[in-house]
């Protein structure tokens, strides 16, 4: 929700409506990182091949994702934006979900954050393969090093490193992932020190990433995973925030397509900071839970039941029990 009125703030302060932004949401990114490295870790633990994990990831975003690509890009041709309109060729790579590797532009701003997402798990999935997950401790250090050697070697030697070293490295958020496994292993292994001695440096290089403000708010998200991990925030369990949670990803795909469309139109009818938030908001929220419950889950299931039968020529093995590998979405 962060995420969505920073974005609306912004675009209403273009379209000179909103008395000041809401910046602040443009951490929560930060937050959706160290979510994925707990529950990517999670879902490895869990995975007993490595089709098994590409099956997983593919079923989780891909679905309901080109369905939000496809209606941001209908929404772009019928309200077309104030500058250059989307192509038709740009709205198909976008559906690979590639399109920051091949250089084209995202359709919605928000996508960023799946080309960040994706090389995460790569670089997971070949940890996997490695079979480096029980040293993870270990190698979330060790990157950490080599990230600060490449902040160290371009910020303050100035030695131009190679871009692709900064891609590979993911050097502005990798210690976000890095933090996550760590939460993930603190709750499942066991409570040692040199588990919290890595979240510490985590806390430090985002220092590095982006200053004071950043670090205080990537320390309170650490402090929120604390009392997580301690089952002290399952007063937060309920259902207005459950339901939030489920259609989470929907909201976050489509919230910046109905915005584009809707704000501009909103401030020739009824130019107020409320209207221009709200009703978009509303909107957003309504066709993200029918995105969620009538493409998403449904995607997952039937992508994961094809996974399942196709499994055993794939892998060499049948699912355990001759099941698919749904379980709850993750």
């Amino acid at each position: 929700m962060a995420v969505v009125f920073c974005h609306y703030a912004a675009l209403g302060k273009n379209l000179s409506a909103m008395p000041r932004d809401f910046h602040w949401g443009s951490y929560g990114p930060h937050l959706f990182f160290i979510i994925s490295g707990f529950v990517i870790l999670m879902t490895l633990g869990r995975t007993r091949a490595a089709a098994d994990f590409v099956a997983s990831r593919v079923s989780r975003l891909y679905p309901v994702y080109w369905v939000a690509v496809l209606a941001t890009y209908v929404m772009m041709v019928v309200w077309p934006p104030a500058e250059e309109p989307a192509s038709f060729s740009q709205m198909l790579v976008n559906l690979t979900m590639m399109q920051t590797w091949l250089r084209v532009p995202d359709l919605s701003s928000v996508y960023w954050t799946l080309a960040v997402e994706l090389k995460f798990y790569a670089l997971m999935l070949l940890l996997f393969m490695c079979r480096g997950l029980n040293r993870i401790e270990a190698v979330g250090f060790c990157w950490l090093l080599l990230v600060l050697e490449y902040r160290v070697l371009e910020g303050l030697c100035g030695v131009a490193m190679p871009g692709p070293v900064r891609v590979l490295l993911t050097v502005d958020y990798a210690h976000l992932f890095i933090a996550g496994m760590m939460f993930y292993r603190l709750k499942t292994e066991g409570n040692e020190r040199w588990r919290h001695f890595v979240i510490a440096c985590c806390l430090g290089m985002q220092w590095f990433a982006g200053g004071l403000e950043a670090v205080l708010m990537v320390a309170g998200f650490f402090a929120l995973f604390y009392l997580a991990i301690w089952d002290r925030l399952s007063f937060i369990a309920i259902r207005p925030l459950v339901w939030l949670g489920t259609i989470s990803y929907s909201l976050y795909l489509i919230h910046g397509g109905i915005g584009d469309v809707m704000m501009p139109w909103l401030r020739g009818v009824w130019d107020a900071p409320a209207v221009l938030l709200l009703v978009p908001l509303a909107a957003s929220i309504a066709v993200a839970t029918a995105m969620t419950f009538w493409v998403e889950r449904p995607g997952l299931r039937l992508i994961r039941a094809y996974y399942g039968r196709i499994r055993e020529r794939i892998v060499g093995c049948p699912l355990p029990n001759g099941k698919t590998n749904s379980g709850r979405p993750s």
